[in-house]
């Protein structure tokens, strides 16, 4: 049975009297006044409250606008779909990500970026750097960038009490297909003093960024205070943020990070590459690094892990290098790598 599209003047005597959006979401309840409440107003009341069986199998036949509609949103909603929709509907109006200082609202991402230049040139950078005076005051910041064609935005607070640096990267791109972050400490008076950190993973943006830039939604942490000493107790530490993008269909440099974490070892953190072992004192596949530490070792040909290792390129493992081979050429650039070096000469 087709749902009715009535006229959205009749839709107006359908909505809830507590929430004012449309009566789409079960249970239906009606007050003893005769009141009509949706199923997430109904979970909160405090009055009795009863289900109205009949009224809800009738709602149920009824298309119903979105919320956003005087955005610009013209979709139909079945009952019990406005919730997934209009959590990501793309009318729901933004604020600006520098709010509460900024009160534009807008539509869309679109009308977000093109506000930028008029109002917040000063927050356009050509990349993800910036630098704290780490021994100062608490700070915060913000940062819109645009690499290789991918629309990045980065919000951080460091803290001054816990010595912790709170950031969330987000990027706007919808085709991309995976993107890894090299984070880069540098003592900004003596710039032989650095360190650079492991990859990590930024996420695609959403409303949780810009609803509230006063809190940074799932911040990732990182202890600068634990990091001073190796950086020569500096009073300005230069952060750099340097992004490795990978658009869908370009997949010369693709790397699988979910399948490379199930294929690192954990004894030596080197990859489960052929050749591999397999010794009878091992729970588990043995690689070329780790196979000489077992007794009665063989030589094994695992299919599986083989197929898994010809779907990805793979990182070097050496903290600081940014280079990524097919695994043929790996084995090399694991062995000779310039910061392999670096590292025994800093221990």
């Amino acid at each position: 049975m087709a749902e009715l599209d009535l006229d959205d003047r009749i839709m107006e005597k359908f909505r809830c009297f507590q929430c004012k959006n449309y009566l789409s979401v079960s249970p239906i309840v009606v007050l003893p006044d005769g009141k009509s409440l949706c199923g997430i107003c109904y979970s909160s009341a405090n009055e009795t409250a009863y289900k109205e069986l009949i009224f809800e199998d009738f709602l149920k036949t009824l298309l119903y606008p979105c919320k956003f509609k005087d955005h610009g949103c013209k979709e139909r909603l079945k009952f019990g779909e406005a919730r997934d929709h209009e959590a990501n509907c793309i009318y729901d109006p933004m604020i600006c990500p520098v709010s509460p200082s900024c009160t534009w609202k807008g539509a869309t991402i679109k009308e977000m970026l093109n506000h930028f230049p008029d109002c917040h040139s000063d927050l356009i950078a050509k990349k993800m750097a910036f630098k704290l005076a780490v021994r100062d005051q608490d700070q915060s910041g913000f940062l819109l960038a645009c690499l290789d064609g991918v629309i990045v935005i980065l919000k951080y607070h460091y803290s001054v009490s816990t010595g912790n640096l709170q950031y969330q990267i987000y990027h706007l791109n919808t085709d991309v297909q995976e993107m890894m972050m090299k984070i880069s400490l540098i003592n900004d008076v003596d710039l032989d003093y650095r360190i650079h950190l492991k990859e990590d993973s930024p996420y695609l943006f959403n409303k949780s960024f810009y609803k509230d830039f006063s809190k940074i939604s799932n911040p990732k942490t990182l202890a600068l205070r634990n990091l001073f000493a190796v950086l020569n107790n500096p009073n300005y530490v230069r952060i750099n943020m340097d992004l490795h993008i990978v658009k869908s269909g370009e997949s010369e440099q693709f790397v699988d990070y979910d399948l490379i974490k199930d294929l690192k070892r954990g004894s030596c953190q080197g990859y489960l590459l052929p050749p591999l072992y397999k010794s009878s004192t091992a729970d588990s596949p043995l690689c070329f690094n780790c196979h000489n530490q077992f007794a009665g070792v063989e030589c094994e040909l695992d299919k599986e892990i083989i197929d898994k290792v010809s779907k990805t390129n793979f990182p070097c493992r050496w903290r600081g290098c940014g280079t990524i081979k097919r695994v043929v050429n790996l084995k090399w650039c694991i062995l000779f790598c310039f910061f392999v070096f670096c590292i025994y000469w800093l221990d």
